[in-house]
């Protein structure tokens, strides 16, 4: 079984917190003797009851991540990175013995000793997985020189596929600084979304053509570029950056082969990819989607059902925000925001591929801990 592990986040909304604590007389602020400390405690927390893994292809929708690496950059008054500091959080733990799998706590030191007192400073934390450092190229992808207003996540990894598997946080705080023992607290939050399917009752053929795949498709290629200082997604959608993958086959999210043996009566396919936040798609016809289900045989999309939101969903811009009109296409247009996580069925009740209903109702779970359970991806 795949799971999502969460060894930082916090149970609210997935938040990790990172909390700067003041310097006082106990043993975690004592800085005697310690030659690079520069002012600023930092204390981790990790929630408790939660299990260790190393894989990070998106499971389910458990409140649970795995993030292994935490990366704090520091940015002036003028908004220039003046420093870049591992905090060194899986080293921590697995000197005592492993990364932690109920509440643990690591103070981290900062080191930067050039604060200047008076100024505003602001401190960026990026949690990443194993697999997202690569894909995007940290902890390099921020450098000191570097100005606060342009920092984002950017695909580098060479193959496009590399962000479904890729789990990446992000967090800030300003402070002031005045004299060691700054105060502060740092809440990360997933930049990465959620799809995931699971399905049952798949059709062998469709008008005769062998089924060969079932996959998840957005309406337009993946964006390969987030920014990490969320932008606003109310009342209009800003919390993206508009850079899709330039290659073929962008636009599928999540893929899942399929062979006649493999279909069963019981069998469900299931699969799930991260994805960076799309805006929603424009109202252009009365096919529009922002996600759609797609039994795919011989090269070509044989059948498809479209994925919409359920009755009064928040996102749902159906009834016009107060303006009286009703668009029927409203609910199949949505954005895809990170840190929610978009159910298409569930293990409890995989969606029917071979019923006659025309379209799916999508599960929005922004604590992403719904599912009971979680099935193999590969």
């Amino acid at each position: 079984m795949n799971k999502l592990i969460n060894r930082i986040v916090r149970y609210c909304s997935c938040a990790l917190a990172l909390l700067v604590a003041g310097c006082s007389q106990s043993e975690d602020t004592d800085t005697t003797g310690m030659e690079d400390y520069g002012g600023v405690t930092l204390s981790f927390y990790a929630s408790s009851g939660l299990a260790i893994s190393t894989r990070t292809e998106l499971g389910g929708s458990e409140d649970v991540q795995h993030v292994q690496d935490v990366q704090l950059y520091i940015f002036d008054k003028s908004g220039v990175c003046v420093a870049s500091e591992d905090v060194k959080w899986k080293e921590y733990f697995e000197s005592l013995g492993g990364l932690p799998a109920n509440t643990a706590d690591m103070t981290y030191k900062v080191k930067y000793k050039g604060f200047a007192v008076g100024d505003a400073y602001t401190f960026l934390a990026v949690g990443r997985d194993v697999e997202s450092s690569p894909t995007y190229g940290f902890p390099d992808a921020i450098t000191v020189g570097n100005d606060l207003a342009n920092v984002k996540a950017t695909l580098k990894a060479a193959d496009w596929k590399e962000m479904h598997q890729s789990e990446l946080f992000s967090g800030k705080t300003i402070l002031t600084y005045n004299e060691p023992g700054m105060k502060g607290q740092i809440d990360l939050y997933r930049r990465v979304a959620g799809v995931m399917g699971w399905f049952i009752n798949l059709p062998p053929t469709v008008n005769g053509i062998t089924l060969t795949s079932i996959r998840i498709t957005l309406y337009k290629k993946q964006n390969k570029s987030v920014p990490l200082l969320p932008l606003a997604v109310k009342p209009v959608f800003k919390d993206y950056i508009d850079d899709e993958v330039a290659l073929d086959g962008g636009e599928v999210l999540v893929e899942i082969p399929v062979t006649a043996a493999d279909i069963t009566s019981d069998m469900v396919f299931s699969k799930g990819s991260y994805v960076l936040p799309v805006p929603a798609p424009p109202a252009i016809s009365d096919d529009d989607y922002t996600l759609r289900v797609e039994l795919v045989g011989g090269g070509n999309v044989l059948r498809y059902k479209r994925v919409k939101l359920g009755d009064g969903d928040v996102l749902d811009p159906s009834t016009g925000s107060g303006t009286g009109i009703i668009d029927t296409q409203g609910p199949y247009r949505f954005p895809i925001i990170a840190n929610q996580f978009y159910g298409v069925g569930t293990v409890a009740n995989p969606i029917d591929m071979g019923g006659k209903e025309p379209d799916i109702v999508t599960t929005l779970d922004p604590k992403w801990e719904n599912v009971e359970d979680t099935l193999p991806l590969e």
